[in-house]
């Protein structure tokens, strides 16, 4: 199989390791307790589902970019991030990566002890694929083994 397992974030989490998610989910959502948030993770950026538009972020009519955390009272906070909307996922994901890497390093120091994990699970080899502008104005782009004219 590929993807995460559901547990690994639980199991991390046992270990005293700082936990984030970016990327897909498609472990389930039909209640926050199935969620990336109850499974371990501090916090969760990308879709629940398994594929959808990289810009539109929809997978048929419903929108699916969503930035989930657990707030010191223990609830869950799911926000929905419409304002991503025509923003292509790979940026997204690219720069809550390097976010969380900079806040990582500013919080505890490049000597950190304090154990971190950052697990990208990116959507980008699942249909439908799309691509920027800057690469859609290329003469030839090969992408999946598939050769993309303008």
């Amino acid at each position: 199989s590929s993807g995460i397992n559901a547990e690994y974030g639980d199991m991390l989490k046992k270990h005293q390791y700082k936990t984030h998610l970016v990327g897909k989910w498609h472990l389930g959502m039909s209640s926050p307790d199935y969620t990336p948030v109850s499974r371990g993770f501090d916090t969760f950026l990308g879709m629940y589902l398994g594929s959808g538009d990289y810009f539109k972020h929809q997978n048929g009519k419903g929108f699916d970019m969503r930035f989930n955390y657990r707030q010191e009272n223990g609830v869950i906070v799911d926000k929905i991030l419409r304002n991503y909307a025509q923003i292509h996922s790979t940026e997204i994901y690219t720069n809550r990566t390097i976010d969380l890497l900079e806040q990582h390093v500013g919080q505890y120091g490049t000597e950190s002890e304090e154990p971190f994990v950052y697990i990208p699970v990116l959507p980008n080899t699942t249909w439908p694929i799309s691509s920027s502008q800057q690469i859609q104005r290329q003469p030839t782009r090969i992408f999946s083994g598939q050769n993309w004219h303008n």
